[in-house]
């Protein structure tokens, strides 16, 4: 997904495949959890960097290399992205300065 907002890459390409296409999504998990992965997705392609995205949590328990951002969906499902630059940008404090990431990889969809 590339444009304006926050450019997105994917881990796999099951995830990709989830991402991109609403009946997969729907498939693979409950409605209401698909509907905001779109809503999420929608967001942060709207987003000019990661940083602006609020409806999430950061999360420095998950990678080894940096944080994690961590958005809620629905039922319990919750969507996981890293920084996907190569320059880690980096904050004071050795945390990831969110609000000069462009470039987000979603690692993973699954139950928190």
């Amino acid at each position: 997904m590339l444009g304006q907002g926050v450019e997105i890459a994917f881990e796999t390409k099951q995830i990709r495949d989830i991402c991109e296409s609403q009946p997969n999504a729907e498939r693979r998990m409950t409605l209401p959890a698909a509907e905001a992965l779109r809503a999420c997705l929608a967001d942060l392609g709207a987003a000019s960097n990661a940083g602006e995205f609020t409806l999430v949590r950061v999360d420095t328990t998950c990678a080894e290399n940096g944080t994690v951002l961590v958005a809620p969906l629905a039922d319990g499902i919750v969507l996981r992205l890293h920084q996907n630059h190569i320059d880690h940008p980096m904050s004071t404090g050795d945390s990831t300065d969110w609000s000069q990431v462009s470039r987000v990889k979603i690692m993973s969809i699954g139950h928190a």
